[in-house]
């Protein structure tokens, strides 16, 4: 289970939607509480692909480098990263597939229906699973 803040979650819908057309990504920051992932922070990451930022990711080495830092001075943990998909569904695509292979929880936004929709994956036995997303109110 995957616990998100809903101010997290609709900040995140936010700035997937003014990044489009481009792969909006960033950090998933957090801790591990009693078999759930508890998401503390959704940092903001520059799309450092250098060929087709609309359709595919690489998180900007500085930010991933910094995202660290700021998990361990907050004492979380660097639990994954998210990221939009601005025309298709908010499932893994080939290239997150592989991906997935580093062990890192997804988040995918996906912005090609009526609606954002927010899905979580986290890898299992080489394969993405899909994970129950439970929203936090503050």
């Amino acid at each position: 289970m995957i616990v998100l803040p809903a101010a997290a979650r609709a900040a995140l819908l936010a700035h997937c939607e003014a990044e489009r057309p481009r792969e909006a990504c960033g950090l998933l920051l957090g801790r591990r509480e009693a078999g759930r992932l508890v998401i503390v922070e959704l940092g903001a990451a520059r799309n450092a692909e250098p060929e087709r930022p609309e359709t595919r990711f690489e998180l900007h080495p500085a930010d991933l480098v910094a995202g660290e830092a700021r998990a361990r001075a907050q004492g979380l943990e660097l639990l994954g990263a998210w990221h939009s998909h601005p025309r298709g569904e908010a499932l893994p695509s080939e290239t997150d597939r592989r991906a997935g292979a580093a062990g890192w929880l997804q988040l995918i936004v996906g912005l090609g229906g009526e609606a954002p929709v927010l899905r979580a994956w986290r890898p299992e036995g080489g394969r993405l699973v899909e994970e129950a997303i439970s929203e936090l109110e503050e």
